[in-house]
């Protein structure tokens, strides 16, 4: 199931401006940026107007927030490890590139401004394995990120750096362009350290490693990766669009999703958009090498857009879509909506499941994040938005930004074996195995006679994978006994096994106590063939009753009693011999027993 049919836990409705970014950090906490037109606050002190960073724990409570420069432009956020988090984007004013790296509690651990008297902005940022800091965007005139001057070469150039995660220092820089304009927009680091970026060609051409990349006519996008030391591995140039995001797995696999005008080139599939559609959404996804995989249009008649993209626990692609009309794919139908949450195969892009928020026709602009199963959605709008807890609407009918978490819902991967019963005696003897693929919670065994609708609870504990064993030492003789064991996972999902065992009637007899000799104490145990009112007899070697411990009306089974060498009147009875024998079940032979002191 997609997060849309899972729950939110922390549905929030800001009356303020639009959203910025939203970065999932690593203990089920987020990072929120947003661009406030008033004063806000997210539960702490009132911020703003202007750029506002929030972090907001796993319930959604504000942790800590912090205003930006008034003026400055943010390009990307990226959750660093530690509860630290990086923002990077241009500086007010001096319209300088700026990387920030924050600390848990808001606290700044460096910072770094590159520029000089032009233009200069940092598009996107991502985190590398080893927290080195990657961002892209362009520069006009000379910048020097530490490794020596970065040169434009027409209007605006690309650039691609990579800084020291513990304190900014340079560790690479590339500047790539020619004549015209070329903007770094997009920017991704896969687990095993390939660096993806995209670069917009409004005009002229680029050569990022690879040779000459130059639109025909009207624009282009160029798709690009380097290894972890900024060298080239492969490029390939779109036609015109507006890209989005972008990821990129841990095989090197890489996804983009944007918006094109009528027609889109992917170098596999050409897209093409409805009559009449001012933009039409899309998805496609390269292979290691920069081969073509797949490539999906979100059709509508009116507009839509990919949003943004991430990738799940088991690596499958997460679309964000907004869009004017119903969402149809494959055996997915989602009504008319401002938005969807879309779960992609990630090797053939066939949508898996898919969620539907917010009502047709409102405005919604809407960003994305993940930490495996967790979802984060932060985006604004003017309608009612429906994210799954419930209805959010905005605040007097203004334009307002929402917030939320919602768990990717999978069906189970539990996996119960080797359920089997056996009688022993009068007990049951239950054997099992549990298999799992995701963190358990805790399991259950109920027992049910001959059908009923009734179960009652037996043994309960934490689960856990292995081969489990469990005596029911009050099975019912001569009855059916059903047993339903139900393991639990950490998301609340139950798997279930069963098992039938006819349970045979035994003979009323009366064994040995235990244990024999003894001193004070002694038990006594005895099967009921049928139900009976019943009392144990002890008597001296001499015959004289010493006492009769009355047991009451008892059910078919089997039964214990207890005797501490007491008399009718309490006391304590000498060291000898004694006999014992149960009395309202028939004729049962009585037994031997000595009290030492």
């Amino acid at each position: 199931m997609l997060a849309a049919d899972g729950r939110v836990d922390f549905p929030i409705f800001l009356a303020f401006e639009k959203p910025r970014l939203v970065a999932a950090g690593s203990e089920g906490d987020c990072f929120v940026l947003v661009e406030a037109n008033k004063h806000v606050s997210f539960g702490g002190a009132q911020l703003g107007p202007g750029l506002v960073l929030a972090r907001l724990d796993a319930g959604g409570n504000e942790m800590w927030s912090v205003p930006f420069t008034a003026g400055s432009r943010i390009g990307g956020i990226a959750a660093a490890s530690n509860g630290s988090v990086v923002i990077v984007g241009r500086t007010g004013g001096l319209w300088d590139a700026f990387v920030v790296k924050l600390d848990a509690e808001g606290g700044v651990i460096w910072q770094k401004s590159f520029g000089d008297r032009f233009d200069q902005m940092a598009s996107a940022v991502a985190i590398a394995a080893n927290g080195d800091v990657i961002v892209t965007g362009y520069n006009q005139g000379v910048v020097d990120f530490g490794g020596g001057p970065v040169r434009s070469n027409g209007s605006y150039d690309v650039f691609l750096i990579r800084l020291a995660g513990s304190d900014g220092s340079h560790v690479w820089s590339h500047g790539y362009g020619q004549t015209g304009q070329q903007m770094g927009e997009q920017v991704a680091v896969g687990g095993d350290g390939r660096i993806v970026f995209t670069c917009s060609l409004p005009n002229g051409g680029i050569d990022v490693g690879g040779g000459q990349l130059t639109p025909s006519t009207g624009g282009g996008v160029v798709l690009a990766m380097m290894d972890e030391n900024g060298v080239y591995q492969w490029g390939r140039l779109m036609s015109n669009n507006e890209p989005q995001d972008l990821v990129v797995d841990n095989h090197g696999n890489t996804y983009l999703c944007g918006a094109f005008p009528s027609m889109l080139e992917t170098g596999g599939d050409v897209l093409t958009a409805e009559p009449d559609a001012r933009h039409t959404g899309y998805c496609v996804s390269y292979g290691p090498g920069g081969e073509y995989r797949w490539s999906l249009a979100l059709s509508d008649s009116l507009f839509s857009n990919g949003e943004q993209l991430a990738l799940d626990g088991e690596g499958n692609c997460l679309l964000l879509v907004t869009k004017e009309h119903g969402l149809n794919a494959a055996a997915i139908s989602l009504p008319a909506s401002g938005m969807f949450l879309v779960n992609l195969n990630a090797a053939s892009g066939t949508p898996l499941s898919a969620g539907a928020f917010g009502a047709r026709g409102g405005f919604f602009n809407a960003c994305l994040a993940t930490n495996g199963d967790r979802v984060f959605l932060l985006g604004y709008t003017d309608k009612i938005i429906d994210l799954g807890g419930g209805t959010l609407s905005p605040n007097n009918g203004l334009t307002s930004v929402f917030v939320g978490r919602l768990d990717i819902r999978r069906a189970p991967r539990v996996t119960i074996s080797n359920l089997s019963a056996r009688v022993d005696d009068s007990d049951v003897e239950l054997k099992w195995n549990i298999a799992s693929g995701e963190a358990l919670a805790s399991y259950y065994l109920t027992r049910r006679i001959d059908g009923s609708a009734q179960a009652q609870v037996i043994s309960s504990a934490p689960a856990a994978d292995g081969s489990f064993t469990f005596v029911d030492d009050a099975a019912k003789p001569g009855h059916v006994n059903r047993y339903e064991l139900t393991v639990e996972t950490a998301l609340g999902d139950p798997v279930q096994g069963s098992v039938s065992i006819n349970v045979p009637s035994l003979p009323t007899s009366l064994a040995q106590n235990t244990p024999n000799p003894f001193n004070p104490l002694t038990t006594f145990t005895y099967t009921l063939a049928q139900p009976a009112r019943v009392s144990i007899a002890i008597f001296d070697l001499s015959g004289a009753l010493v006492c009769r411990m009355d047991q009451g009306s008892q059910p078919a089974g089997r039964h214990q009693a207890q005797w501490a060498g007491h008399n009718w009147s309490g006391n304590a009875v000498s060291s000898g011999v004694y006999f014992y024998r149960l009395e309202g079940a028939g004729e049962v032979p009585a037994r031997k027993m000595i009290l030492l002191k």
